[in-house]
C-alpha cells in the first residue's frame, strides 16, 4: 500500500533544505546503512552515508505492515509534511522521503552530538548557562513550529532533542505532531507514557 499519498510511488521524492533536486529517483540504493542510531515505537533510526557524496545523513526506517498493522498512517504523513516543510536552525532537517516495496524511509540531517537525554545521563547536571542556551534555542525552535507551521509537537522529551557539533539544539521526531486548530490547540493526548 501507498502510505505517503501525497508522494509518487516506489523511489520518488521530494528533496528540501540544501541538495540541489535530481533528475533521478533516490532510492535506498543510494545509501550504505552504516549502524544503528535510535530504535523508536515505529523504526529505527540508523546513520547512513549517501554514497554519491560520502555525505552523512540520518534514515529513519520503518515498516509498512507493523505501522497499518498500529494504525500509524497519518502520523508518518503528517511527520514527513511537518519535516518537509520546516525551515529553521533549531529543526532537525529533511532531505528525502521513499519507499520501496515493505519499507518507508525518510532522510534528515544526521545530527553528531547526539541527545539531550544521553548526554544528561553521561554528565549529570548541566550548567546554567548551558542550560539557558538550550532552553533559549527549544524556546525558539517551538515558536517557530507552533506560530509559521501551526505544529504542536506532543512528545517533546530529551530524546527528542538533539544536539549538534557546535552546541545547538534541533528538535526532532515529529510523529506524534499535530497540527493547532484555529484558537492555537491540537488534538488531545499524545506523548511518551513515562514522561
Amino acid at each position: 500500500p501507498q502510505i505517503l499519498s501525497d508522494r509518487p510511488r516506489e523511489g520518488k521524492h521530494r528533496e528540501t533544505h540544501g541538495e540541489a533536486p535530481s533528475r533521478r529517483t533516490v532510492s535506498i540504493q543510494d545509501f550504505q546503512l552504516l549502524k544503528p542510531i535510535s530504535k523508536g515505537a515505529y523504526g529505527r533510526v540508523y546513520l547512513a552515508r549517501k554514497i554519491a557524496t560520502g555525505d552523512l545523513f540520518a534514515v529513519k526506517v520503518m515498516n509498512k505492515k507493523d505501522l497499518l498493522r498500529k494504525n500509524q498512517r497519518q502520523h508518518v504523513q503528517s511527520e514527513r509534511r511537518i519535516m518537509a516543510h520546516a525551515n529553521n536552525p533549531f529543526v532537525a532537517k529533511f532531505y528525502h522521503s521513499f519507499q520501496s516495496k515493505n519499507h518507508l524511509f525518510i532522510v534528515m540531517e544526521f545530527v553528531n552530538g547526539g541527545d539531550l537525554f544521553s548526554l544528561l545521563k553521561n554528565v549529570g547536571n548541566l550548567s546554567e548557562e548551558v542550560t539557558r542556551v538550550y532552553l533559549a534555542e527549544l524556546v525558539l525552535a517551538l515558536r517557530y513550529l507552533h506560530e509559521e507551521l501551526h505544529v504542536i509537537h506532543r512528545d517533546l522529551k530529551p530524546d527528542n532533542i538533539l544536539i549538534n557539533a557546535s552546541g545547538q539544539v534541533k528538535v526532532t521526531d515529529f510523529g506524534l505532531a499535530t497540527l493547532a486548530d484555529a484558537q492555537g490547540y491540537g488534538v488531545a493526548g499524545g506523548g511518551t507514557i513515562g514522561y
